[in-house]
């Protein structure tokens, strides 16, 4: 059985310190609901990157992957805030005191054990370099070796180590501008208060695929056309997976056209372009002929 783990440090499961959790004065504070909801937002934290931190995007869109009603979601929020139980870093985003301070915690222990090994490193190789000077019959002091090893022409070895350390420069800038472009996709896509059960991290590599071949002005119109279609929402076929999943989906988004009211005011039915052959996805597979 697979686990999954955040992609931060590789850790499936996060410790849970019971005594803490029933003895927080703050959580004490608030009802049994709104301790619950405080929960499920501790496990989407977790998987976030950095860890720690909470979209807190459209109402209606969060009350819905919650499982509860928007109403009560703001109340139980408001609850939370008012018992200090998380802090603020924007007007949308929240974050866990404790859980930041630990991932923190993490981050520094990780780089200090990085710097400890170079340091044994360069003891080593360093020594490993004056004995063989010495077995050698090179008697000069070591500082002066280093001065004459340093002023010596570039050798292909070095010249090739500087164009790898240029590629992989090149190769970190482009993800970071992949992710950056995927994080505004989703954020539009919460924007309209639709659907969504799952964090950033888990759509981000579907939508960085899709971009490789569509703009992130495409994905926003196709955002824009299922938030649009009034038999998809009722029919709670607008999750994300609905527009990211295939380049068959976003083609057939990109031409989508709104269906025309019948009497009442209402669209009529499922769109018929929106019918995708071969593609194993709940409304896609149902043909317009055989859609009861």
């Amino acid at each position: 059985m697979s686990h999954y783990s955040n992609k931060e440090d590789q850790r499936p499961s996060m410790q849970f310190y019971v005594n803490d959790w029933l003895a927080c004065p703050e959580l004490r504070r608030c009802t049994i609901a709104a301790r619950g909801l405080w929960m499920d937002i501790l496990c989407v934290m977790w998987l976030t990157n950095p860890r720690g931190f909470f979209i807190a995007g459209d109402s209606r869109g969060m009350a819905r992957s919650f499982g509860i009603e928007c109403q009560e979601y703001d109340s139980l929020m408001a609850e939370l805030e008012e018992n200090q139980v998380y802090e603020r870093e924007g007007p949308k985003i929240i974050f866990c005191r404790r859980m930041r301070r630990l991932a923190e915690g993490l981050r520094k222990t990780a780089e200090d054990k990085t710097r400890a090994g170079k340091k044994g490193a360069e003891a080593r190789w360093g020594k490993q370099s004056d004995s063989r000077a010495m077995a050698e019959g090179d008697d000069r002091p070591v500082a002066e070796m280093a001065a004459s090893s340093s002023s010596s022409p570039s050798s292909p070895s070095s010249t090739a180590s500087s164009s790898s350390k240029e590629k992989k420069e090149k190769k970190r800038k482009e993800n970071e501008a992949a992710r950056e472009n995927a994080r505004i996709v989703f954020d539009y896509y919460l924007s309209k208060g639709l659907k969504q059960y799952r964090v950033f991290s888990t759509w981000e590599p579907k939508i960085k695929t899709r971009l490789k071949k569509y703009s992130v002005d495409d994905l926003k119109l196709c955002i824009d056309n299922i938030a649009a279609s009034e038999w998809h929402r009722d029919n709670g076929q607008h999750g994300l997976q609905q527009i990211v999943d295939t380049d068959k989906r976003i083609e057939k988004w990109l031409v989508w056209e709104k269906p025309k009211a019948n009497s009442t005011g209402q669209q009529s039915s499922r769109p018929s372009n929106m019918y995708i052959e071969g593609d194993g996805n709940n409304y896609a597979d149902r043909k317009p002929d055989a859609e009861g």
